[in-house]
């Protein structure tokens, strides 16, 4: 949902909300959900002839994907940061125009594209490999969000 908190009518919905988790006694309920996902893909190597393990972070607040060679990387030594709102294209790669020479039967692929980077990733299992999409739309959706708020909040107009 998009609010433009310069609208009378957006600010004055967002004050009914906060009085209506005050009065339910749950003053720290958020008003947007935050996921911070954390887990690890195979990710396919750039010549598409192997994949590898990689641990991924998402930071919804900091508003960056980061990759790991392992967890035990994590959160000291990243191999790569991209910007969530420098990602042009994350999605699941179902078609077969969109398919690759290097897709194996058995995995599902999707993708994280920025003007810098592109990444394919897999897993055999669709359901995670939906989910981290999803979850990096989201938490790219959070940041623009949370970015608005805080242009708001300093903005010596207001």
């Amino acid at each position: 949902m998009k609010l433009n908190l310069k609208k009378e009518h957006d600010l004055d919905y967002i004050i009914k909300e906060m009085k209506t988790y005050r009065s339910h006694k749950k003053p720290y309920k958020t008003l947007y959900p935050i996921k911070r996902l954390k887990g690890t893909v195979k990710k396919v190597h750039r010549t598409g002839l192997q994949t590898y393990l990689r641990f991924l972070y998402v930071n919804p607040t900091e508003g960056v994907l980061i990759s790991y060679q392992n967890q035990s990387k994590f959160p000291h030594s990243p191999s790569y940061i991209i910007k969530l709102n420098e990602i042009k294209e994350c999605g699941v790669l179902f078609e077969e125009k969109q398919s690759k020479w290097f897709f194996k039967k058995g995995q599902y692929y999707f993708i994280v594209r920025s003007d810098n980077k592109t990444s394919y990733f897999c897993n055999d299992n669709l359901d995670l490999v939906n989910y981290w999409p999803r979850v990096i739309h989201q938490a790219k959706e959070f940041h623009e969000w949370y970015k608005h708020l805080q242009n708001i909040r300093y903005d010596p107009e207001i």
